[in-house]
């Protein structure tokens, strides 16, 4: 079976991750992998494809101009052309705002899956767009729609009146996995250039307003406790207002800004809490492989999130504010015999929800429905 992914850019990012990762064994069960890039660049994540045994192409794709206008045409030439020329068999969708792949995979006899990463709502007009083309490409083209975790199968049925099949996202349990000891966590501390006794926090995500690192730097500012360290893992449009922020409130010796890292795990090992105070998430993919490195979660309960903690037995889920993260930090801080039974329920949730050759067998059966 041949299977085209059509993503955005190719960049550092959870889908591109999870797909990568996997691409072993979707090749293992006989899958031949290609990959198109629509953004502007190919992206950032792009060697990682190529090593994983993608054939990756690039053609950039605006989709604020219609269908039937020039930019939209040429597209969508080379996108037919292409599917006919490598024989393709499924087109797998990752893009939020293309639907029209569904309308040229009908006329070519191709199944085409659309998978919906996030928990997006669209204003009230566009709303009804949004109904009437998961609607009509669902209906008339055979459209499968494919949702990442609960509360994105919640939102697309109830706010977008569209039922899907939701396939939890996965980690690789490979890459990601619990420290054998703990002179390994204090090893990895020093490694990093922190004291071997510091209580690490630690996130993993681009700087958005969305995530809200924000409350976090924040939040240490209140504590005010010079041995709490701060892992920043990832980068983007807010990163330099945060390390203003920071530097504002005399935290910079206090927090590492260390981009987008390959050895996740390392840093992982070295903390002692992972935190999430994000607007909105899909399923997060850094809280899963936090949690598969028995590192205790603080998330805030947001849709996304609220689908990973249950009743607080296996991390904390907590109000959207700084004042109850301050208060969650400093619990964990000064009470850590109290979180070794939600590290070990945390780490038995993702081994049964969020395995990955469980996932990947249940997108290739997708893919393989008739």
């Amino acid at each position: 079976m041949n299977v085209l992914h059509i993503f955005n850019q190719l960049d550092f990012s959870g889908a591109e991750i999870m797909y990568v990762d996997a691409a072993h064994i979707f090749k293992k069960n006989k899958i031949k992998l290609f990959a198109l890039s629509t953004g502007e660049k190919f992206g950032n994540y792009t060697n990682q494809f190529k090593d994983s045994g993608f054939k990756i192409f690039h053609k950039s794709y605006n989709p604020r101009y219609l269908v039937l206008s020039y930019s939209g045409l040429r597209f969508y030439f080379f996108l037919s052309k292409l599917l006919i020329r490598l024989k393709i068999d499924t087109i797998h969708i990752h893009r939020s705002d293309i639907y029209f792949p569904a309308v040229l995979a009908y006329f070519l006899r191709i199944k085409c899956v659309k998978t919906q990463h996030s928990v997006f709502e669209s204003r009230i007009i566009t709303r009804y767009i949004g109904v009437l083309r998961r609607y009509l490409t669902r209906r008339l083209f055979g459209l499968v729609f494919h949702t990442i975790g609960q509360s994105v199968y919640d939102n697309e049925l109830t706010y977008y009146k569209n039922p899907s099949n939701r396939i939890n996202n996965w980690y690789n349990s490979e890459r990601f996995f619990p420290s054998m000891s703990q002179d390994e966590k204090k090893s990895m501390k020093e490694n990093i250039g922190l004291p071997a006794e510091s209580f690490v926090i630690i996130t993993a995500g681009r700087c958005t307003d969305g995530k809200r690192h924000t409350h976090i730097i924040q939040a240490l500012s209140k504590i005010n406790d010079k041995n709490i360290y701060y892992l920043h893992l990832g980068s983007g449009i807010e990163e330099d207002s945060e390390k203003a922020e920071s530097q504002q409130l005399g935290l910079s010796g206090n927090i590492l800004f260390l981009g987008n890292q390959n050895n996740v795990r390392d840093y992982l090992i070295a903390s002692d809490v992972f935190i999430m105070p994000s607007k909105f998430e899909g399923l997060s993919i850094a809280a899963i492989e936090a949690m598969a490195c028995n590192v205790l979660l603080i998330l805030y309960n947001v849709p996304g999130l609220r689908d990973m903690i249950n009743n607080d037995d296996n991390g904390y889920l907590i109000k959207e504010n700084v004042a109850e993260l301050v208060k969650s930090i400093k619990h964990v801080r000064n009470n850590p015999l109290d979180c070794n039974e939600k590290i070990t329920n945390a780490f038995n949730y993702v081994r049964s929800h969020h395995d990955i050759f469980i996932n990947t067998k249940k997108v290739i059966d997708l893919y393989a429905a008739k």
